[in-house]
């Protein structure tokens, strides 16, 4: 369903993504990424994963570009999200188990350090488990609040609603133990201190 609603909005907006497809760099990247599906092992699933990139990139331009009104829903409706999945991955850190209930039927996967194939970590001695929240695994919440998080540099922190969901994206990057999410986070980061830069000089 999400990537319907994805698909939709792009067609909706399509005059603001596709002008950016005719730029040098995007054929650079769309050089890169066929290069890795043609040697990837699994080249269907690098396939997959390489739309959804760019589906995911071309909705952040078009949200970059949304009417104030639009946007500020967009950002109201993500901190009400953002909560309730810092709440959820809070208890999944100190209780090392779902809530189940009603959060089953919104996404929260059974959880608990005893059983198999459940990412955990281990603090001290102690195993814990990594937090998931309504996600299917604690990395795609990482990366997931880790775009929220440099988006909401991007567009600019002057308002209580987007330092609030910059402050719980960082959270919820720090709670996932995510390698991958921290890193994307520190090179968004870098990215964003460039730009701001230059921009200023």
């Amino acid at each position: 369903v999400i990537d319907l609603v994805v698909v939709m909005i792009l067609w909706m907006h399509r005059a603001q993504w596709i002008k950016h497809l005719r730029t040098r760099r995007w054929w650079i990247v769309a050089a890169s990424c066929a290069v890795n599906m043609v040697f990837s092992l699994i080249p269907w699933l690098s396939f997959y994963w390489t739309i959804r990139t760019f589906l995911l990139i071309a909705l952040f331009l078009v949200m970059m570009r949304a009417h104030e009104p639009a946007m500020r829903a967009l950002v109201i409706g993500l901190v009400v999200q953002t909560a309730i999945q810092l709440m959820l991955a809070l208890v999944h850190l100190v209780s090392r188990h779902s809530i189940g209930g009603i959060w089953w039927a919104l996404g929260e996967r059974p959880l608990s350090t005893a059983l198999p194939d459940i990412a955990k970590m281990t603090i001290m001695g102690v195993e814990y488990l990594r937090p998931y929240g309504t996600f299917s695994h604690p990395n795609s919440m990482g990366g997931f609040y880790a775009l929220v998080a440099v988006w909401m540099l991007a567009i600019g922190l002057r308002k209580k609603l987007t330092i609030a969901l910059f402050v719980m994206s960082i959270m919820l990057v720090a709670l996932s133990f995510s390698k991958g999410a921290l890193i994307g986070l520190g090179v968004g980061f870098i990215v964003w201190s460039t730009i701001s830069l230059k921009t200023s000089a």
